[in-house]
């Protein structure tokens, strides 16, 4: 049976440019384990963590999601190159979104904990790509 939850934004991921609304609803069956499968959403295994639901943490195997995240990220820096190329920059936005989202969750697996979105952004609130600020 498909079970949904309606979570809060951790603070610690709380940033306009990934969470416009303060909750979130998951399915968690999508992440009891690490699969090709798994629907894009921003940081799920994180928000489940951070709100204390048991879920599969990636983190504590970060070395075996770093390939397939770096095959993503290569994925969309072809399709927004040619997008780029073909004067379509219009239409980069939501691939230059999951392109941070990628870095920003990769800190994660990289760190082997959580990060906090607050102390990764600057003052003007953008977040940079030194991933060093972490728990």
């Amino acid at each position: 049976m498909t079970q949904f939850l309606s979570l809060k934004v951790p603070k610690q991921l709380n940033h306009p440019l990934f969470f416009p609304e303060k909750e979130i609803i998951i399915e968690t069956e999508h992440y009891a384990a690490w699969s090709e499968s798994i629907p894009f959403e921003a940081f799920p295994f994180e928000v489940l963590y951070l709100n204390e639901v048991v879920s599969y943490t990636p983190w504590t195997k970060g070395a075996e999601h770093v390939k397939e995240i770096l095959e993503n990220w290569k994925q969309i820096k072809t399709e927004c190159r040619l997008l780029f190329s073909e004067r379509k920059a219009g239409q980069t936005l939501e691939l230059m979104k999951k392109g941070h989202q990628l870095i920003f969750g990769s800190s994660f697996l990289v760190a082997w904990k959580a990060c906090d979105a607050e102390s990764l952004a600057g003052a003007n609130g953008v977040l940079p790509y030194d991933s060093g600020k972490c728990d």
